[in-house]
């Protein structure tokens, strides 16, 4: 029995051992990542009383950040996105919902293997809103927050594509209008990152 537990011991020790030497990404390091998307929906709405409508939906995101790591494996840093979704319905009008996020955050790097680490992340969303119409057009702002867990995967040393989940909750009111959007879900992303070691 006391052999069971001293093979137990030393392989959980070894393991804590080898975990410790993945990939550690070491105070000093300049992370710098970006991506992108593009969405295309066309949505054909039938009404009963007077026919029926069709949309056109178009929505682009771009998004780049930095991050310094302070500690091995801890970082602070600054993402910036950028959103625009434009809507063409079947009359000819069109509409365009701008959205500009800047996040400050922290986030921790936890080595999985040579290849793979887990990353979590939280930050404070200030973001900037502008929609506009063939009529108007009306500005907004707000705060909000971001909770975010990801897969990078390593391609090179200084190199990872990352798979990521994020949390995101805010709100924007609006200058001229009593309105207020509430924006908030879970989304998926991909992006890369080079490290500057």
């Amino acid at each position: 029995m006391k052999l069971l537990q001293i093979v137990g011991l030393s392989t959980l020790a070894l393991s804590i051992s080898s975990f410790s030497q993945a990939h550690e990404i070491t105070q000093g390091t300049v992370e710098v990542s970006g991506g992108s998307s593009l969405g295309l929906i066309n949505t054909s709405t039938e009404f009963k009383s007077s026919g029926s409508s069709t949309i056109d939906s178009t929505s682009y995101n771009v998004n780049f950040g930095g991050s310094y790591y302070v500690r091995d494996n801890l970082a602070i840093g600054i993402n910036q996105s950028f959103a625009i979704d434009n809507t063409e319905y079947e009359d000819g009008s069109e509409e365009t919902l701008t959205t500009s996020i800047l996040a400050p955050n922290i986030s921790f790097n936890l080595p999985v293997n040579d290849d793979a680490s887990i990353k979590f992340s939280a930050g404070i969303i200030f973001a900037g809103q502008t929609y506009e119409d063939d009529i108007d057009e009306a500005d907004a702002s707000g705060t909000g927050y971001t909770i975010s867990a990801g897969l990078n995967y390593f391609i090179r040393e200084n190199i990872s594509l990352n798979f990521t989940a994020e949390i995101v909750n805010y709100s924007v009111e609006f200058d001229d209008v009593d309105v207020e959007i509430q924006t908030k879900g879970l989304g998926l992303s991909a992006s890369a990152s080079y490290y500057f070691f």
